[in-house]
């Protein structure tokens, strides 16, 4: 299948793409988890937790592209999406339950 993808037999490109997918895959469904999250506080006008946790994204991205992918190499690169499971974790949840609670009813106009 990953021949057909890639259009190459070189055994090196399809070991990589081998090497990702073993790693993002299992990822995906926390990732669903973080995004519907992201989009739930945002329509609750909840704002600032979806933002920090884009903050810690690009922290954590910037420390993996600085510091590990030039140890570690394209490994590195693999991993560095599973680091967005912090934010699901931990920003979100303990970010809206910290919140104060909007009385029920009609959200306020804009």
């Amino acid at each position: 299948m990953l021949r057909l993808i890639t259009g190459s037999s070189d055994a090196r490109i399809i070991s990589n793409a081998m090497l990702y997918l073993k790693i993002s895959v299992p990822i995906i469904p926390p990732m669903a988890v973080l995004v519907i999250l992201r989009n739930m506080l945002q329509g609750i006008r909840h704002t600032v937790e979806p933002l920090l946790a884009s903050a810690l994204e690009l922290i954590g991205k910037v420390i993996f592209a600085v510091w590990l992918v030039p140890v570690w190499g394209y490994r590195a690169v693999c991993f560095c999406r599973a680091n967005d499971l912090d934010h699901l974790l931990c920003v979100h949840p303990a970010g809206s339950l910290a919140l104060p609670q909007r009385p029920a009813g009609r959200l306020p106009a804009r």
